[in-house]
């Protein structure tokens, strides 16, 4: 900043923080807190030219992701429209894109083979997202949420929608 010259920052978050993950709510509030810290630093940091996005990883295929049982891994398969896990490498060029571009500013680029365009709903919630795709601490386990409710107005299921986008 004090050199006048543009630069980038490139944070990671992950889809747990879009959509929550289930058992892990203080790891998907975390990864949340990213994604609102990356928006509203860019929004800070524009005037001087600094662009501040973050890339959020869907099921990734690394050692953590491997070492999940078989079940947890063929329902992330089903849910993924592309019918395999990221590659680390796919997830690193998105953020080197990021990194290197200097208009894109306050983004939350997906990188989760297109989980979420077939559907405004988010995958099946028993699936935690979050430990699948970093390797993180150990992370404390909450009980599942309640289904929604049985009626609700079509406002509340837009806002519920718009919330899981």
């Amino acid at each position: 900043v004090q050199a006048g010259r543009p630069g980038w920052v490139v944070k990671v978050s992950s889809d747990a923080g879009r959509v929550g993950s289930l058992g892990e709510t203080v790891y998907a509030g975390a990864k949340g807190g990213v994604i609102a810290f990356t928006k509203s630093l860019a929004r800070e940091m524009a005037r001087h030219q600094i662009n501040v996005n973050c890339v959020a990883p869907g099921p990734t295929d690394t050692p953590l992701l491997r070492a999940q049982p078989g079940k947890i891994q063929e329902a992330l398969l089903r849910a993924i429209p592309m019918r395999r896990f990221g590659r680390p490498e796919e997830v690193a060029e998105v953020a080197l894109m990021l990194a290197r571009n200097g208009y894109v500013t306050g983004q939350s680029i997906n990188v989760n083979g297109g989980v979420y365009f077939t559907s405004s709903s988010p995958p099946d919630p028993a699936v935690p997202l979050g430990a699948l795709t970093s390797i993180s601490p150990r992370r404390a386990r909450s009980p599942p949420l309640s289904p929604a409710p049985a009626t609700m107005t079509a406002a509340d299921a837009a806002a519920r929608r718009s919330r899981h986008r």
